[in-house]
């Protein structure tokens, strides 16, 4: 994996030299996080998605990005540093300084799915990250280009039984999607060849060209495209179908049990954020979400907003159990 880019924003290098002046002149007397929280923010904030920009977790990011710089004063910066299924932009926020200048959107895939994939990781998905706040949920959608002939989960199914080696389908490795279409595979027995991409953007474009048979990933991101009739949809993986797809079956309905159904986002703060500043954070992300604005942006785009005070770092710890029994079925880790 390459080296996590630096990430020394104006905000990094002020709030340095503001905590070591503090340290020098009044060791006794200012605690660490009071100091960093003074004049928290005094600089653009930088919010990390580790994935290519178009991806669900870059919707999100840009969705609450302009309503946190409103609430907070400052402009937040959403910035894409993609590769390795989320590792490298992951790295670089674990790495950065934790003063509340970098910030991650990050949840299910990257703080959950990725911990149990990658045992020999150069950082902690978990132990690294503070959670800050949950934004929204969101069920995945099974959709295929418009060529393939199946208009069912069982019509593909068997398609692809007719043409062995010819179907694929593709996400980034080791996160919800891939997971999503490996546990379709062994509940189906369909004949389907996995393709790593960078992110669900270069999927789908080579979805929307024909190159690529099939996507799993996010509603937000799918949505469009099969309102479009740019790509059809055979199922969802949620517990219900989708409001604004009536007619297309989840995958229970189909008969498929046991694919992930839910990806969480949210707000990560590198581990050792001060205190006061992560209640900066929260309290700003908690009054955003609330806002029917935020609320009909995030239900716009294809998300469903978090509930008041929900939990995120406990909904990430009880995803984190589930994804255990995932794991331990596919046998699949990485390196």
């Amino acid at each position: 994996m390459k080296p996590a880019p630096a990430l020394m924003s104006p905000c990094d290098r002020r709030t340095t030299l503001r905590n070591l002046l503090a340290a020098t002149a009044m060791p006794l007397l200012w605690p660490r996080g009071v100091l960093a929280a003074a004049a928290y923010p005094s600089q653009p904030i930088r919010l990390v998605v580790p994935f290519a920009p178009g991806g669900p977790n870059d919707v999100a990011a840009r969705l609450i990005a302009p309503a946190l710089s409103a609430s907070l004063g400052q402009p937040v910066v959403v910035t894409n540093i993609g590769g390795a299924g989320g590792r490298i932009g992951s790295k670089a926020v674990a790495s950065s300084q934790p003063n509340g200048c970098t910030l991650m959107m990050g949840g299910t895939n990257l703080n959950v799915v990725v911990p149990a994939v990658y045992p020999k990781l150069d950082y902690d998905p978990v132990a690294d990250f503070e959670a800050v706040g949950a934004l929204a949920s969101d069920p995945m959608i099974m959709a295929i280009h418009p060529g393939v002939p199946a208009g069912s989960v069982q019509e593909l199914v068997r398609y692809s039984k007719r043409v062995p080696g010819t179907l694929s389908a593709g996400s980034a490795p080791g996160i919800g999607p891939h997971f999503a279409i490996e546990m379709f595979k062994r509940r189906t027995g369909a004949d389907i060849t996995f393709v790593p991409y960078k992110g669900a953007t270069p999927a789908i474009q080579d979805a929307l060209g024909g190159h690529l048979s099939m996507v799993v990933t996010n509603r937000a991101v799918l949505l469009p495209l099969v309102r479009k009739n740019m790509l059809r949809a055979l199922a969802v993986t949620g517990k219900t179908r989708l409001a604004e797809l009536p007619d297309v079956p989840t995958l229970e309905e189909s008969g498929v049990q046991g694919v992930p159904s839910l990806n969480w986002y949210g707000l990560m703060a590198p581990a050792r954020t001060p205190a006061p500043v992560l209640k900066i954070l929260r309290a700003a992300l908690a009054q955003e979400i609330a806002s029917p604005q935020v609320v009909g942006s995030i239900r716009t785009a294809g998300m469903d907003p978090a509930p008041a005070g929900i939990d995120l770092a406990a909904v990430l710890a009880e995803q984190r159990r589930e994804w255990a029994a995932i794991i331990h079925e596919t046998g699949i880790t990485l390196e």
